[in-house]
């Protein structure tokens, strides 16, 4: 990251922290509901432990990134290649308070399919099978080495896991794709505004079709300038509630009539003045 992004990142910090609540700000039941399963659902202490051992694990992985396999491997070529394993994840993973939501996430929607479009070196994956040990969950990634190693990461012999090697818009196209009824739906893969547009544009194109009102995590939504307006975009257009969390954000559906919340949250930790009644 250069000086230039991280100081856009810091001022963009600076902006969502002056805007960002506690969930003492949030009066509507439904989304009071939401807020508070993402930070109080309990997390085992043997998940947890498994979880940290895992990303820990990867973290430190010293295997070489290649680019033996054909097929696009952009990510890999432009930013990572003839590094390893390890560096990879620790540039790529997301903060472990983003994991955290995640798992509690898939918790609280009780998700039974779930979709990841970009697959990592598989942290997500984990994380969000040992939320739902019973749930379907589906990873795709452009890339066929990234796939792999997500795949070889996870365990290749698990019943409920599968890793597909497409392109996005390539995966939409099948029908059974599109017509499963996806409860979660995890994009953080290709880290291009028009690209989160186009992802979430055939997910509410389904919805409309198939009558599936899906969860989706967006990661990363402040990568760059492109994601931040796309993602600024989204939650104002999004009928249900919009949460950002400023590494990442959450689209939970919503009534039918309201209300909708659409809102930066911190731990009131953060903004201790805004707990209780000094809200």
């Amino acid at each position: 990251m250069t000086t230039q992004q991280r100081w856009w990142r810091f001022r963009q910090f600076l902006n969502w922290y002056a805007s960002a609540k506690t969930i003492y700000d949030i009066h509507s039941p439904g989304a009071f509901e939401l807020v508070s399963a993402l930070e109080q659902l309990p997390i085992e202490w043997k998940e947890g432990r498994e979880i940290l051992n895992f990303r820990k694990r990867l973290r430190r992985d010293r295997h070489l990134l290649t680019k033996d396999n054909e097929g696009p491997k952009a990510i890999i070529e432009e930013n990572y290649h003839n590094s390893t394993v390890g560096r990879f994840s620790r540039k790529t993973q997301l903060p472990l308070s983003a994991y955290r939501k995640m798992f509690r996430l898939a918790k609280y929607r009780n998700a039974k399919h779930i979709l990841e479009l970009g697959t990592g070196s598989g942290l997500a994956h984990y994380v969000l099978r040992k939320a739902r040990p019973e749930a379907h969950i589906t990873s795709v990634d452009a890339d066929p080495y990234l796939t792999e190693l997500a795949r070889t990461n996870i365990g290749r012999h698990e019943r409920k896991s599968s890793f597909i090697c497409d392109s996005f818009t390539g995966f939409w196209q099948d029908e059974a794709a599109r017509s499963m009824p996806w409860d979660l739906i995890v994009l953080d893969g290709d880290h291009r505004g028009v690209t989160l547009l186009n992802n979430f544009h055939q997910i509410r194109k389904n919805n409309l079709e198939y009558g599936f009102k899906p969860s989706v995590f967006i990661g990363d939504i402040r990568w760059s300038s492109g994601m931040l307006t796309a993602w600024e975009e989204l939650m104002d257009q999004y009928e249900g509630i919009a949460l950002d969390y400023f590494d990442f954000g959450i689209l939970h559906p919503g009534g039918e009539t309201g209300p909708y919340l659409k809102a930066s949250l911190i731990p009131y930790r953060y903004k201790f003045w805004r707990a209780g009644f000094f809200a």
